[in-house]
């Protein structure tokens, strides 16, 4: 299941400094949901989120952390930081912590594994995940990387293999819907929409009411977009790993276009493949072919000299 975490938003309230601490640890959980990341880019979606909620730099508000690792430090309970191998230059790794309760696959993630999921999700994955139809049965078929659909009524004629395939179960509507009302709870708290949002949210849930909801939304719907994909990777990254099934085979690379050939190669094997198909077609058959005037007129006269 995957972490479910309320953002508070304090926008045009008083806030003191346990709020401020409060609010900035939401804000963290938030951008780590979705797997570790690296320490300069939390620290930037970080500040520019907090500025926005709070109303007041993140530097102001909390002047006694002269560097924003010493603030990470302050709050080893919530996150743990991995450093470069001794030696090494680079950027430390950010993850929330691993407790018995919260374990999730991120913590244990390879770097290769994070880099699939930097990738969008194949629409046939996401789908698989994000539409809860009781009707349909999901799997992952290990030996060809395909998502296999199946009608309730429709089922296999015999049983799958167990170690090939692997049960998908939706998230719930419940948790989607859930997202869509923290998602206007954070944003509109003050707004004249937030109860029209509200009422869209509260309709009972389907994959297509996601389009309704991110219409209603206007300018903020792309946000709104993003912000559902980072619990819907979090899920995908969660599944994979109860099933020991590698990030890289659910969002496999993008294959590259293939090169055309160069021009003079391609005419060069039609011109070989007419020589050879001229020189087995019977006299019959070559009354049969046409071949421009043009092409024949030079050789005409080149026999004439």
């Amino acid at each position: 299941m995957a972490v479910c975490v309320f953002p508070i938003h304090f926008k045009g309230l008083a806030m003191n400094e346990e709020h401020l601490r409060q609010l900035a640890r939401s804000l963290i959980q938030q951008q780590l949901a979705t797997g570790p990341m690296k320490g300069a880019t939390l620290k930037l979606r970080l500040l520019a989120e907090f500025a926005r909620q709070a109303d007041t730099p993140f530097d102001t508000a909390f002047r006694i952390y002269p560097k924003f690792s010493a603030f990470l430090a302050a709050n080893a309970d919530l996150v743990e930081i991995q450093r470069p191998p001794a030696g090494m230059s680079g950027d430390v790794t950010v993850r929330l912590r691993t407790t018995d309760s919260t374990a999730t696959a991120g913590a244990a993630t390879s770097m290769a594994s994070e880099a699939a999921l930097d990738r969008p999700l194949p629409r046939e994955v996401w789908q698989a995940f994000t539409n809860p139809d009781p009707r349909r049965q999901r799997y992952f078929q290990k030996s060809t990387g395909k998502i296999v659909h199946f009608l309730a009524d429709d089922a296999p004629p015999s049983p799958l293999d167990a170690d090939d395939f692997e049960r998908i179960d939706p998230i719930s509507a419940a948790a989607q819907s859930g997202w869509m009302r923290q998602f206007v709870e954070s944003n509109f708290a003050a707004s004249p929409k937030r109860d029209e949002l509200l009422a869209v949210a509260a309709i009972p849930y389907t994959s297509n009411l996601n389009h309704t909801f991110a219409y209603a939304l206007g300018p903020f719907g792309e946000p709104w977009k993003r912000y559902r994909a980072r619990y819907v990777q979090a899920a995908v990254r969660q599944w994979a790993s109860r099933h020991a099934v590698a990030l890289e085979a659910l969002v496999p690379q993008p294959t590259r276009a293939t090169t055309a050939p160069p021009a003079t190669d391609a005419a060069d094997a039609l011109r070989q493949a007419l020589i050879e198909a001229i020189s087995a077609a019977s006299p019959d058959e070559l009354r049969l072919v046409q071949i421009p005037a043009s092409l024949l007129l030079p050789r005409t006269r080149s026999d004439a000299r």
